[in-house]
């Protein structure tokens, strides 16, 4: 939220509760829609909040990759979306996505490559 300066007033209330990866149930802060914009692909997204220490900034569902019209390939890391004007274009996983100092223990465990199979 720092980093795209939202302020938790700008949340809307949930009551949702969210099992994260590690197994711990956590309460979410609230949600929130945003325009987001991945490689060329410029959809809504519509998130909830929670305050945790993770490897990343963001996980799209389901929900968001039927709205955005695009196919998940979940053994290969990646989707495909087809452009306006008709072209299909694929966004591939990012080649070392825990490279951070500080990398969280359960997103790496629960990583694999695409291209290596192992985490």
């Amino acid at each position: 939220m720092r980093a795209i300066r939202i302020t938790p007033n700008q949340l809307s209330p949930t009551l949702l509760t969210i099992q994260r990866f590690n197994l711990v149930w956590q309460k979410a802060l609230g949600t929130i829609a945003l325009k987001v914009e991945i490689d060329g692909l410029y959809t809504d997204a519509f998130f909830y909040v929670i305050d945790a220490d993770t490897s990343y900034n963001a996980l799209l569902g389901w929900p968001w990759f039927y709205t955005s019209k695009a196919i998940a390939y979940t053994l290969h890391q990646c989707f495909k979306y087809t452009e306006e004007h008709g072209s299909e274009k694929i966004i591939r996983e990012e080649a070392n996505p825990f490279h951070m100092e500080d990398v969280n223990y359960a997103d790496d465990k629960f990583y694999k490559s695409a291209d290596s199979g192992t985490s």
